[in-house]
């Protein structure tokens, strides 16, 4: 029934008291023929076993739906769960998850040999697009996020910061370090080429590389490391910005 609980609870008492009631009446009245211990025992056993069988069988029943509602419910959750971190164009994680992510490791202290991250620009992005179309433009953003996410799973990660612009968040090195990495990731970008419908299209990068603090003493609190990764990432910016006025294609650490 999809009575009220109270609906329910009250016919529930109906059915134990009726229970009851025939349980007083088998005790009070004589049989017509006694049974054995053996029979008597054996129906108790029969008789348990039903009630549970009932039970398992009800619940079976009556829980299904709600089961099922509650597995695609969790996995309709997942879905948004990836879809709201992830970029929907190149499928690497957007700006919220990598800055939730690095929060949170920074705060547990999973980087002991430090934290770069290098801010991203595609030259002369606008061209391309004036040129082939946005279409041509999504499908070199789409080439460049396969690139980096295939570079990057020794290193760390990379994700979408916006438009054009990529951050890459290099896990345990130093400044040297990422550095060095993002030249190398430089020369495979110049030796890419985007093919679009019969036309081969080159591209290169402009990067600007700094260092996060990542040191951890006493108390702190997830607002202090979101500023210090927010001036790591203004600085990185900056030095992107440095590399284009110095004619872009380089990397600026």
């Amino acid at each position: 029934t999809y009575a009220s609980e109270l609906v329910k609870f009250i016919l529930s008492l109906g059915i134990l008291a009726l229970r009851l009631m025939l349980y007083g009446w088998h005790i009070y009245r004589a049989p017509v023929e006694a049974l054995p211990f053996e029979i008597t025992f054996l129906f108790q056993i029969i008789n348990i076993t039903e009630i549970f069988a009932a039970i398992i069988i009800i619940l079976s029943i009556f829980t299904k739906d709600k089961m099922e509602t509650e597995a695609k419910l969790a996995q309709y959750n997942r879905k948004l769960k990836i879809i709201s971190e992830h970029d929907p164009l190149t499928r690497l994680p957007n700006r919220r998850s990598l800055l939730s992510t690095m929060i949170s490791d920074i705060m547990h202290g999973k980087y002991e040999n430090g934290i770069c991250v290098a801010m991203t620009d595609i030259d002369f992005f606008k061209q391309v697009n004036d040129r082939y179309g946005h279409d041509a433009g999504d499908a070199v953003l789409k080439q460049m996020a396969e690139l980096f996410s295939g570079y990057m799973q020794k290193y760390g990660v990379a994700g979408r910061w916006g438009g054009e612009e990529f951050l890459l968040v290099f896990n345990n090195k130093n400044l040297d370090q990422a550095g060095i990495s993002a030249n190398e990731l430089l020369d495979q970008v110049r030796n890419m080429t985007v093919n679009w419908h019969g036309t081969e299209i080159k591209i290169t990068l402009t990067m600007g590389v700094t260092d996060i603090n990542t040191f951890v003493s006493g108390t702190i609190t997830e607002a202090e490391v979101d500023d210090r990764i927010n001036e790591a990432i203004q600085a990185a910016d900056r030095k992107l910005y440095m590399g284009k006025a110095k004619g872009r294609n380089t990397v600026v650490v």
